[in-house]
């Protein structure tokens, strides 16, 4: 998630019941042009759903993958592939 322009803390934070303070949102390394969210469906976060995550795009400019635990991002030369056997899907 760092490799991201920003880092969106508050919305890390409902999704994965983390605590940040007075942070909501910091730079990242700007080495990509989209956010992850790592652990779609897994039982340990009740809200990382497509459901919600769908309701979360709605609100929120930027694009994000929704990954399950058996998903990755591999990125050569700017361009971004997902690598899977799981459940992923792009938003915005």
């Amino acid at each position: 998630m760092v490799t991201a322009e920003n880092i969106s803390l508050a919305t890390a934070g409902i999704l994965y019941y983390e605590r940040y303070g007075k942070f909501k949102n910091k730079k990242g390394l700007g080495l990509v042009d989209f956010e992850l969210r790592p652990h779609l469906n897994s039982k340990w976060f009740p809200k990382v759903r497509l459901p919600y995550l769908k309701k979360l795009a709605e609100k929120i400019p930027y694009s994000f993958y929704a990954i399950d635990d058996n998903t990755a991002i591999q990125v050569v030369n700017n361009k971004a592939s997902v690598v899977s056997e799981g459940e992923w899907k792009k938003f915005n």
